[in-house]
């Protein structure tokens, strides 16, 4: 690919591409073996441009995760916007969940690099811009239907981090490792069941109970 100058480019088109360029180069190689040359290569810039944006491999690593982060975050707060009833949306979260998983599944992959190369530096704090916001999304339908005695007086903010991380991090290993698994299974069925398991731990037990006898 042809070398092209900085000014051939505005700098925000230019971080893009490079960030792209990165993301292929460390999806296919893993950190380790990933090079700041082949980057540039990938980005048609010489090195030293490429060095001029982004110092470091590590720097660059911690730029590509958290674009896709921003990106994931943006769908699943326009997710929960979409159904924020508690516990009612339980299943449609859970299916929600499903489904960020697999169309981020490049997150899920960078992620898995961050894991294992820096014991999850970069997406341990992740979270913590959606986290808050989702649950003042649902905190309205929890004290109301707590006050009514029909849940439990748990802390909201544990089960929505739970929801939010484990299902999704449930979801994703399954896609990367599991991919004949989905194939076998009602992921209909399986969305509704692993809801209910989650009611069952919020639901008020006399509400639970009355369940059952019906």
């Amino acid at each position: 690919m042809p070398v092209q100058t900085q000014m051939q480019r505005t700098k925000a088109d230019t971080r893009a591409v490079i960030l792209d360029a990165a993301e292929r180069v460390f999806l296919e190689h893993g950190w380790r073996a990933a090079g700041m040359r082949e980057v540039a290569d990938g980005a048609g810039l010489a090195p030293s441009s490429l060095y001029n944006h982004f110092p470091s491999k590590k720097e660059l690593f911690a730029a590509v995760i958290s674009r896709r982060a921003s990106e994931l975050q943006e769908d699943a707060l326009q997710g929960f916007l979409r159904g924020r009833n508690f516990p009612e949306d339980l299943e449609y979260v859970v299916g929600m969940m499903r489904r960020l998983a697999r169309d981020h599944a490049e997150f899920v992959r960078l992620a898995i690099i961050d894991l294992v190369e820096f014991g999850a530096a970069h997406i341990t704090g992740l979270d913590l811009d959606l986290v808050p916001v989702i649950e003042a999304l649902f905190r309205p339908h929890f004290e109301r239907d707590v006050e009514a005695g029909l849940l439990r007086d748990f802390d909201l903010m544990v089960v929505v981090r739970f929801v939010y991380l484990a299902l999704f991090g449930y979801f994703g290993i399954a896609q990367l490792y599991g991919n004949q698994f989905p194939a076998l299974v009602d992921i209909e069925y399986e969305n509704r069941e692993i809801a209910r398991l989650l009611e069952r731990g919020i639901l008020a037990s006399h509400t639970a109970d009355t369940k059952e006898k019906s």
